[in-house]
């Protein structure tokens, strides 16, 4: 019998992941928001990271990572450092698996890596493969985990996309309230976020999947 391929979540861990313990799977995915502004501060999140109980770790910032904005080289150069794969707006193959990750969430206030809604927001996902097994964004699409105080807040533009390209398994965070698991036109969406929206940790937001 063929082994499954294993992987883990989490995102906007905000400077907690010390709190977060993890079981071993063949990958972790982190969907963004440490709050990394500074390079000590990725560089602590990165020394952390590397030494989850995964072969592979797969980094992909979020809108409070100001620093991998400013300073992508550095920030990629980091991340290899530590061997984790940081993607922005990037393809990876592991074992056979596609990965995609993009940082990118619709305008919000002045954070990092936001666009405006309509335009500018297709153009990013348009990048997105379409033979993505495990799609990777900061933020949730339209109406699929992504209600908070103020109402749906996900992108129309990428539930469209992925709509399209079908993978397997979408893994977002952004929206702290709406962690959770929901399977919708056969995807299997995950919202990893492990803060709830008072930012106290919330394990339901470790989110779990196989290949």
């Amino acid at each position: 019998m063929e082994n499954k391929f294993t992987f883990q979540c989490i995102s906007d861990t905000h400077e907690r992941h010390e709190q977060i313990q993890l079981d071993y799977s063949d990958a972790i995915i982190f969907a963004g928001d440490n709050n990394c502004r500074w390079e000590w501060q990725l560089a602590e999140f990165f020394q952390w990271f590397s030494e989850q109980p995964c072969k592979y770790k797969i980094y992909v910032p979020g809108n409070h990572d100001r620093y991998c904005e400013l300073y992508p080289e550095e920030s990629k150069q980091l991340a290899e450092d530590h061997d984790i794969i940081m993607l922005v707006n990037e393809e990876v193959v592991i074992e056979g698996h596609k990965f995609y990750g993009s940082p990118f969430t619709p305008m919000f206030y002045n954070w990092a890596f936001m666009e405006e809604r309509g335009k500018d927001m297709e153009k990013i996902w348009s990048l997105i493969p379409d033979d993505t097994d495990v799609l990777i964004t900061h933020g949730p699409p339209y109406s699929v985990l992504d209600e908070c105080p103020g109402g749906h807040v996900g992108c129309e533009d990428l539930l469209k996309r992925v709509l399209e390209v079908k993978p397997k398994y979408h893994v977002f965070g952004h929206i702290h309230e709406s962690a959770g698991e929901e399977v919708f036109e056969e995807i299997t969406f995950l919202n990893a976020a492990v803060l709830n929206g008072f930012y106290h940790i919330n394990n339901l937001g470790i989110r779990k999947g196989e290949l």
